[in-house]
């Protein structure tokens, strides 16, 4: 009997927490991601050659900048609509509109003609050349995080994913009235100043 309690004792000093932390940093790098592609929609405007889009590429641009902004707040599980969403909210599924969007972004970079640009396809001026690479990276990352999320989705890791929250939810609840017992023994026997 002194063994399980041992036991139960370690895991009430060893909170979930590493496993959780993976999950938030994987949200975390997504939405880093998902603004630097939005951020990939305006800069054409400013370095393409001419300022010239076709209506076509503003089209395009301006669904990859409502998809994007979705996706940021689908890690943020912002609104109800997109917290019950069956598609968002599978992991297989959302690594394929992750990764089709980077797709996408690598195509939009690649289809622009940038200002600056000798014949050769290299840049003469930095700032442009930056504004190329990070259009590029952004996409990259968007099209690692959708393998990223299909591999957690085909190893069913949303499943633990909501166990931890849920078990961190009620560490922090339980967190909570510990202190509100304690503030209220310490305010009985006179011992708790108000801060």
């Amino acid at each position: 009997k002194k063994q399980p309690q041992k036991k139960s004792r370690e895991r009430e000093s060893h909170p979930p927490g590493r496993l959780l932390s993976f999950f938030v940093l994987i949200s975390t790098i997504t939405i880093i991601s998902s603004l630097c592609m939005v951020a990939s929609q305006f800069l054409p405007l400013f370095f393409a050659e001419n300022h010239r889009l076709t209506a076509l590429q503003y089209a395009l641009r301006l669904y990859m900048l409502v998809f994007c902004v979705v996706s940021a707040l689908n890690e943020l599980e912002y609104t109800s609509w997109i917290r019950n969403s069956a598609l968002l909210k599978n992991f297989i599924s959302r690594g394929f509109i992750y990764g089709f969007l980077g797709l996408i972004g690598m195509e939009e970079s690649s289809s622009i003609r940038f200002k600056n640009m000798n014949d050769d396809g290299e840049f003469t001026d930095l700032l442009t050349n930056v504004a190329s690479w990070f259009m590029v990276m952004s996409s990259w990352a968007m099209v690692i995080m959708g393998v990223v999320y299909f591999a957690m989705g085909a190893c069913c890791l949303k499943g633990v994913r909501d166990r931890k929250r849920a078990q961190y939810k009620e560490m922090l609840e339980a967190a909570k009235e510990k202190t509100k017992v304690r503030e209220a023994v310490l305010k009985e026997e006179g011992l708790w100043e108000s801060r």
